[in-house]
């Protein structure tokens, strides 16, 4: 599938957003086309039980279908943004006196208490100021989000065991802001405009003017809650926020309202109520229809591509829950696994030819020794047996002597003899 926007230029991957929303699990995947998106989503069912009013509950089987979906559509060791859904994540609007950077961080940190029904230390905090000054300058609206250490703790297993890296954890409201506003292209950026995810478990208003927030809410009922009332509590509480917008910010509420999530689950006339009732203009949320889009996503995968968007940083904005702990770990054991056996293999081959070496070198040094006790022995034989030799021709010498003394012919015979002996007995001698 395609999306298609202008003005963004991509300089590395980007991350697969993955949004939890009640009993489904949304992906999108987006890549850099020339001047579009190609955009691979999907959705998979939470199985049954994994997962109870927010917290896993059966880590193993939310695993296996991470898993089996990150094989399937070749998405393993990737990076991963995701939303955890809005049950146990606390969303609030500030406004604090306009002051330095550091000194803003510590005012959150400060007013944050007022929220939290924990310690403070028992939650990732993270804030991003709107950029909105009121008070005639003197005041900044700053959005603050809050979630449970132990719970980002048990999603960043989960993921890691599952085989990817959870490098961040948004909010729903900075999603929705970041896909649809690098997307639409047709509505008038001064005046305010509506945007409402409905959700299977929880809606999210959020209210976009010049190009910033001004108001979110999350309502705490979805297409499958409970009863079947979820169309009139959601009509009556869209009116209250936008009634309290009116009365806080004194000016006009939007007039047009862009509407994400799961449709399917809603009444079909959910649209209809909207407009008649809360008399606004309302669309579902698609790309601008005048760009050339090949095939556009679903509405329901609009907040998961605001979370595959969450690196932009062109003026979008974004909030990361992760703690600071986990922030850079490595994904899995499966994204080490390989380089540690290849470093282990290199560093037994290098063990192996070193002992190999030295092994050659003494084997080596005992042949030359071999070869000289050799040299030695022969030399010792060769003398030995010259020496046999001149006995035995000794041995001639004197049965001669005695054949010649037997004879008389002595004079004679005694030169002879002492000529043939003398080479013999000079090498005893030098042989003793």
């Amino acid at each position: 599938m395609f999306w298609t926007r202008f003005g963004f230029q991509q300089k590395r991957k980007l991350p697969l957003g993955v949004c939890l929303d009640g009993d489904q699990i949304y992906f999108a995947e987006m890549e850099k086309r020339g001047n579009r998106y190609r955009v691979k989503s999907a959705s998979v069912p939470i199985p049954s039980g994994a997962v109870v009013d927010g917290w896993p509950k059966n880590a193993s089987s939310l695993e296996e279908v991470l898993r089996e979906l990150g094989q399937r559509y070749g998405w393993q060791r990737k990076s991963v943004v995701a939303s955890l859904g809005a049950k146990q994540a606390i969303i609030r609007h500030l406004t604090l006196p306009l002051m330095p950077g550091q000194d803003l961080r510590k005012a959150v940190a400060w007013e944050a208490e007022k929220y939290l029904p924990l310690n403070k230390q028992d939650y990732s905090l993270d804030y991003q100021p709107l950029g909105r000054e009121t008070g005639e300058g003197k005041n900044i609206e700053v959005l603050l989000a809050a979630l449970p250490k132990e719970l980002a703790w048990e999603y960043w297993s989960i993921f890691q065991k599952a085989g990817f890296k959870l490098e961040a954890i948004d909010v729903v409201p900075l999603a929705q802001k970041r896909s649809l506003g690098n997307c639409r292209q047709d509505y008038d950026k001064n005046k305010p405009v509506l945007l409402l995810n409905l959700g299977n478990e929880f809606c999210t208003m959020t209210i976009i003017h010049q190009g910033r927030i001004s108001f979110t809410r999350t309502l705490s009922f979805g297409a499958k809650s409970p009863g079947s009332s979820s169309l009139p509590n959601l009509i009556n509480e869209v009116a209250r926020s936008l009634d309290y917008y009116r009365l806080e910010h004194r000016s006009l509420p939007p007039d047009q309202a862009i509407v994400s999530g799961p449709l399917s689950g809603w009444p079909i006339s959910i649209l209809e109520c909207l407009e008649q009732q809360l008399n606004l203009i309302t669309e579902i949320a698609l790309p601008d229809q005048s760009l050339p889009v090949n095939q556009e996503p679903g509405p329901e995968f609009i907040v998961a591509m605001g979370l595959a968007l969450w690196e932009e940083k062109d003026g979008n904005m974004s909030i990361n829950l992760l703690p600071e702990e986990l922030r850079g770990k490595p994904a899995s054991y499966r994204s080490w696994l390989l380089p540690g056996l290849i470093l282990i293999g290199l560093l037994l081959a290098v063990t192996s030819i070193i002992f190999l070496y030295s092994e050659t070198i003494r084997l080596e040094n005992q042949h030359r020794e071999l070869e000289t006790v050799l040299v030695e022995l022969k030399s010792e034989l060769t003398l030995e047996k010259k020496r046999e030799e001149s006995l035995a021709q000794l041995e001639r010498e004197k049965l001669a002597l005695l054949s010649v003394l037997s004879r008389g012919d002595f004079s004679r015979s005694l030169k002879n003899i002492s000529e043939s002996i003398h080479p013999h007995l000079r090498l005893l001698s030098i042989s003793i």
